[in-house]
């Protein structure tokens, strides 16, 4: 309850990217800098993993690590306007800004991988019939969800779909919710029965062969 403000997830990609991802529905005086507070975070992370990973490579002895740390983002959802939200976002017809460092005058970018996105939800004012490209589609749906009843006829078919389909089951009743996990379970035990036969089968060739 404490935090109802803001939605936050991390994760990571295949290749080992870092993502933060934070929703701001309420004005933040520093919003700007608590993204680069944020982007550090992220780096330790990915540092101290990385760190254990050359450690273990070495025995735990004569170990190193070069700071060649993977591409990081911090992508932030913003639905509100404050004077800190308008000079970030200056942009007349797009509503997605990303910032790198870069050099002052030559705006020769530093290229260490570090990337600030933020997303201007407040801006946002198409309708579904006015969105058009699958951008504005995501833009739309990510901030007029919580208004709907169903999916809009021209989002089906497209891969957004499925956000509407997990939204379904986030608002499922607890009695449907534990019917489905019982049904989830169930399937997963006789997956988990077939492959052990598939298993002791495959065993008992070998040992016969």
């Amino acid at each position: 309850d404490e935090r109802s403000s803001r939605f936050e997830v991390y994760c990571e990609d295949e290749d080992g990217r870092g993502f933060e991802v934070e929703m701001q529905n309420w004005s933040q005086k520093y919003y700007n800098k608590r993204a680069v507070y944020y982007s550090s975070l992220v780096l330790l992370d990915q540092a101290a993993k990385e760190q254990q990973v050359q450690r273990e490579r070495a025995g735990g002895t004569n170990w190193k690590w070069d700071y060649n740390f993977k591409p990081l983002y911090v992508v932030s959802f913003l639905n509100f306007s404050n004077w800190t939200s308008r000079n970030l976002l200056k942009k007349a017809n797009d509503h997605i800004y990303t910032y790198r460092y870069a050099e002052t005058e030559t705006k020769e970018e530093l290229g260490d991988g570090t990337n600030l996105v933020f997303i201007d939800l407040y801006g946002f004012k198409k309708t579904i019939e006015e969105c058009e490209s699958l951008e504005d589609d995501w833009m739309y749906s990510i901030k007029n969800m919580f208004s709907m009843t169903e999916c809009p006829e021209k989002i089906k078919g497209t891969e957004i779909e499925a956000l509407y389909r997990r939204s379904e089951l986030a608002a499922m009743t607890t009695e449907q919710r534990v019917k489905l996990e019982e049904s989830i379970m169930t399937e997963n035990d006789i997956l988990n029965s077939i492959a052990e036969q598939v298993e002791d089968a495959r065993t008992a060739a070998i040992a016969e062969g």
